[in-house]
C-alpha cells in the first residue's frame, strides 16, 4: 500500500487501522530538498517541498532521509505486504518540475512502487502477495476424463449375455409354449426398451452425478486476516451447457485452457463477451452475482475453474524463526481457534526449494520448537504411469510442496505450511452442489529474525529505483539489500559481468561511495568489499549500479566474510 502527503497526511491516513500506519504526523511541515529522491535514481535537482514531521510507528523504518536527517520515505511490513509512505506530495507544484527529461513525480512514484515488488524464488518475476497463485497447479491433482466411471467388463458382458438370452431364445420359447409366437414382434422391442432403461439407470448410478475435486489455498496474515483461492476440477457425466456459481465469492477465473492434458477439447475455448456464442466455451458472466458459463460439455468433460475471497477467520499462527546454515530454528504457536495438521516449513535455499517437517498437529494454544535441517523438495509432480492416480499421501505431499512454493515471495523468506478443515465455498452447478472431495492448505510467510552461517541465502535485494542512462547505454538501477539481525564482518559481492559502476550508499554522510571493490581471489568474475557500519542502517545496504536489464539484484549479495558462494 502506498500513501503520500505532507500537510494532509493525517487526513489521508484517517480511517486506516493502526497496523497500516507507518508514520504519525505531528506539528507543522518543514521545507526540505528532494535531492535524495533524485540521487537515488542517479539524477540531481534543486527542488524543495514541504515534508511532514512526526514519529515512526513501531516496527517501521525510514528508507530515505533528507540531508538534515529527516525522513522523506518510510515503510512498515504487514504480513507479507508492505506499507510505503512518502512524507511529501510528489504532485505538488514545487515537486512537479521536470528533471532531466523525467518528471520528479514519476521518479518518486516509481521508486515507491518498486519497493513492493519482490521476485518469486528461482523465477525472476515479481510475485503477488495477496492471494496464493493458483495457476498451473500440477494436473495430476485433478481428475481426468478417463476417471469417469465405467462398469466392469465382466458386468457388461454378463448383462449383454442376459439380454441376448432373454430377447431371442427364452422369449421365443416361452411364446411358443403358450401358443402365441406372433407376440415375439411385440415382446422383443419391449424387452430391448426395458434393458435400455435398466442400463441407463445403472449408468446414472455409477456416474453419481457431477463430481468436484477442490483444492483450497489460504494465505495467512496477522490478526486473523487471510485470503482464499479455491480451485475446482469438475467432471461432467452428461452432455449440455452449465452455469457455475460460487456463493459469496466475487472473483472468478476459468483455468481449463491452462490444462490441455485434462480437456484437450478446451485448448481453444472461446472466451466471448456474449452469452449468445456457441461451441466449446468457458467464460465468466459478470453482474452482481457472477458465474462461469460452461458450454459444449460432453461425457467425461473436465473443467477447472477457480474463485477467490478475502476476510478474517480463526486460523492464526505466530512464528519466530531464524536460519542457521541449513537449519531452521525457532518456534511456532497456534494462536487461533482452528487446529492445523501436517505442518512444514519451506524456504528457498542454495538454488532450490527446501522443507522441514514440523508437527503432525498443532491444536489451538499449542506450540512447537524447531531445530531442523531443511531438505531438497522435488521440483515436479511424480511421473505416473497411464491409468494410475496419486495416492492420498502423494497428493497431500504435492499440495504441501506447491503451497510452500507459492507462499514464498523472495529468497530467504520462510513459509509455514499446513492443512486445515476446509470451508464451504458455495460452488453450485445449475443450482445444485456437486459431490466430491476437498483439501485445504495454508501458507504463512515469515521473515527470518536472524541468520548465521549462510547470510547470502537470506539477504535479498529489492529494486528501489530504475531510470535509463543514455550516456551509459544501460539502466541506472538502485537496490536495497535487506538483512536480518546478524553479527560479524559483512561482504558485498557482485558479478562484474552483469553490473558496472557499482556504488554503495553512506547513510551517515548521505553520499555514494565507489571504487572500493577488489577481485575475489577464489572467483575472478566476482568483485567484493567489506561493509563498514555507516553503509548499513536499519538492516539495509543500498547500492546503485548500471545493468543492461533489470535483474532484480539476482547476482549482488551480502555475505559473511569467508562464506562459501
Amino acid at each position: 500500500m502506498l500513501i503520500a502527503g505532507a500537510g494532509d497526511l493525517a487526513r489521508s491516513q484517517r480511517g486506516l487501522p493502526p497496523q497500516l500506519v507507518a508514520f504519525t504526523p505531528a506539528g507543522d511541515t518543514v521545507l526540505e530538498s528532494l535531492a535524495p529522491v533524485a540521487e537515488l535514481s542517479g539524477l540531481q535537482t534543486q527542488l524543495a517541498t514541504q515534508v511532514a514531521q512526526g514519529s515512526l510507528a513501531k516496527g517501521a523504518r525510514a528508507v530515505l532521509d533528507s540531508v538534515a536527517g529527516r525522513p522523506l520515505e518510510v515503510e512498515a511490513g504487514y504480513g507479507s505486504g508492505l506499507v510505503v509512505e512518502l512524507l511529501f506530495d510528489p504532485d505538488t507544484p514545487t515537486a512537479g518540475a521536470g528533471l532531466a527529461g523525467v518528471g520528479l513525480p514519476t521518479v518518486a512514484w516509481t521508486q515507491a512502487l518498486a519497493r513492493g515488488l519482490q521476485t518469486i524464488p528461482g523465477q525472476g518475476q515479481p510475485a503477488g502477495r495477496t492471494f496464493l497463485d493458483p495457476r498451473q497447479l500440477p494436473g495430476v491433482l485433478f481428475p481426468k476424463p478417463s476417471d469417469s466411471p465405467f462398469p466392469a467388463l465382466w458386468f457388461v458382458g454378463a448383462l449383454l449375455g442376459l439380454y441376448l438370452l432373454l430377447v431371442v431364445p427364452l422369449n421365443y420359447q416361452l411364446l411358443r409354449r403358450i401358443g402365441k409366437p406372433a407376440l415375439f414382434w411385440i415382446t422383443a422391442p419391449v424387452i430391448a426398451l426395458a434393458f435400455a432403461l435398466v442400463s441407463y439407470g445403472i449408468g446414472q448410478g455409477l456416474q453419481a452425478g457431477i463430481r468436484d475435486t477442490e483444492i483450497q489455498l489460504y494465505r495467512v496474515g496477522p490478526d486473523g486476516v487471510l485470503s482464499r483461492v479455491a480451485v475446482h476440477g469438475i467432471v461432467f457425466p452428461t452432455r449440455g451447457d452449465h452455469r457455475l456459481t460460487f456463493g459469496a465469492d466475487r472473483l472468478l477465473a476459468p483455468y481449463t485452457i491452462a490444462y490441455p492434458d485434462e480437456t484437450p477439447s478446451c485448448v481453444r475455448c472461446a472466451l466471448p463477451a456474449s452469452t449468445e456464442s456457441a461451441g466449446t466455451e468457458e467464460h465468466v458472466l459478470g453482474g452482481s452475482s457472477p458465474s462461469i458459463a460452461e458450454n459444449g460439455i460432453v461425457y467425461g468433460s473436465v473443467r477447472i475453474v477457480g474463485s477467490a475471497a478475502t476476510g478474517h477467520g480463526g486460523l492464526q499462527l505466530s512464528a519466530h524463526l531464524s536460519e542457521a546454515s541449513d537449519k531452521v530454528t525457532g518456534s511456532i504457536l497456534n494462536t487461533g481457534q482452528v487446529a492445523v495438521a501436517d505442518v512444514f516449513v519451506y524456504t528457498y535455499f542454495q538454488g532450490g526449494f527446501r522443507a522441514a517437517f514440523v508437527s503432525s498437529k498443532l491444536a489451538p494454544g499449542q506450540s512447537v520448537q524447531l531445530d531442523d535441517p531443511v531438505r531438497q523438495v522435488a521440483g515436479a509432480a511424480p511421473d505416473l504411469a497411464p491409468g494410475t492416480r496419486l495416492t492420498e499421501g502423494q497428493a497431500i505431499s504435492l499440495i504441501a510442496d506447491e503451497t510452500g512454493r507459492r507462499t514464498l515471495s523472495h529468497a530467504g523468506q520462510l513459509a509455514v505450511v499446513g492443512f486445515v478443515p476446509p470451508a464451504a465455498t458455495g460452488l453450485a452447478v445449475d443450482g445444485t452442489s456437486p459431490g466430491g472431495q476437498v483439501v485445504a492448505a495454508f501458507g504463512l510467510p515469515v521473515e527470518p529474525e536472524s541468520a548465521a552461517g549462510r547470510l547470502g541465502e537470506v539477504a535479498y535485494p529489492r529494486l528501489v529505483g530504475s531510470v535509463p542512462d543514455a550516456n551509459a547505454g544501460a539502466l541506472l538501477d538502485s537496490y536495497d539489500i535487506a538483512l536480518p539481525s546478524t553479527s560479524g564482518t559483512l561482504m558485498l559481492r557482485y558479478d562484474q559481468r552483469l553490473y558496472s559502476d557499482v556504488e554503495v550508499y553512506d547513510w551517515q554522510a548521505h553520499t555514494w561511495r565507489s571504487g572500493q571493490f577488489q577481485q575475489d581471489p577464489t572467483t575472478p568474475l566476482v568483485q567484493l568489499k567489506p561493509l563498514p557500519g555507516d553503509e548499513i542502517r536499519n538492516g539495509l545496504v543500498r547500492v546503485r549500479l548500471h545493468e543492461l536489464a533489470v535483474s532484480w539484484g539476482s547476482d549482488i549479495t551480502v555475505r559473511f566474510r569467508g562464506e562459501a558462494p
